[in-house]
């Protein structure tokens, strides 16, 4: 909450010395990627196949700032909220004895970051319609990755599981070209695309949320253990994990292997420009 409150702040402040202010909306397509399996057993036949897709892929909301440096170079400043589409990671769908045990995993990213760039724009002032191209930094000040776990089995209660999962902090870049229509000296129109290289490693997961047999649980009486995950570069004997410690503390958050994301897309944007 002080991350979003100073840069929050910050935007303020930046804007008032600012020269133009561009507000813009786009569709940005993940590179795709295998995010997972989807296997099926009945005991005799057995099947897995890939899921394939992208955290990536999703909706993204702009807002930057430009700081004319001469008639042609400006220093922008960006700051993007991304919306991701809820994807399917997993699913896994067993039966045996008669009985089914099936399994389904949901991942959704979203994120807010700023950074600073360099814009560069054709032409001059004076023309109605300017081409541009521009690149910078992407920080982010805040991600997660909402978590949706499904299972049923005749063993328990159907049952879903919704784990927030944050990701260390991992810079990544822009890059962009488009045009722009001058309505007048005030208001212009544009169109860009735009790309995005930018990957995260987790940092920690908690799990915020059970229902079973549609009753949502109560969590204050789950350990930490249970509910909370740290992510490190190694698991070994000392470790917090009962697989590899009998001797874990409940008390703590349990230990697995980081894992990694790629949040790399190709976008189209639309948006207005107004100019102080």
């Amino acid at each position: 909450m002080k991350h979003l409150t100073f840069i929050l702040m910050l935007v303020i402040a930046c804007s008032v010395q600012a020269q133009s202010l561009r507000v813009s909306t786009g569709y940005s397509h993940g590179k795709p990627e295998v995010l997972g399996t989807r296997s099926n057993s009945d005991g005799s036949t057995f099947t897995d196949e890939v899921i394939c897709g992208s955290l990536g892929s999703g909706m993204d909301l702009g807002l930057t700032m430009g700081f004319d440096i001469c008639e042609r170079f400006e220093f922008i400043l960006r700051g993007d909220c991304f919306s991701g589409f809820e994807q399917e990671v997993g699913e896994s769908t067993t039966t045996y004895s008669g009985e089914r045990y099936y399994n389904q995993d949901f991942m959704k990213y979203s994120r807010l970051s700023f950074g600073p760039g360099i814009r560069l724009n054709s032409g001059t002032a004076e023309n109605k319609v300017r081409y541009f191209g521009e690149a910078g930094l992407k920080l982010p000040v805040y991600n997660n990755t909402r978590i949706r776990q499904i299972s049923e089995s005749p063993l328990s209660d159907p049952g879903e599981v919704t784990i927030m999962r944050k990701d260390a902090f991992s810079p990544g870049m822009f890059f962009g070209l488009g045009a722009t229509y001058e309505f007048n000296d005030k208001l212009s129109l544009f169109g860009q695309v735009q790309g995005t290289a930018i990957s995260g490693k987790t940092k920690s997961s908690k799990v915020t949320r059970i229902v079973e047999n549609g009753v949502e649980q109560d969590l204050s009486n789950r350990s930490p253990y249970q509910i909370s995950t740290e992510y490190t570069m190694k698991v070994d004997n000392n470790s917090n994990n009962s697989f590899y410690n009998p001797n874990y503390n409940s008390d703590m958050p349990r230990q697995e292997l980081e894992m990694s994301n790629n949040y790399s897309s190709s976008g189209v944007y639309i948006g207005l420009e107004y100019k102080f």
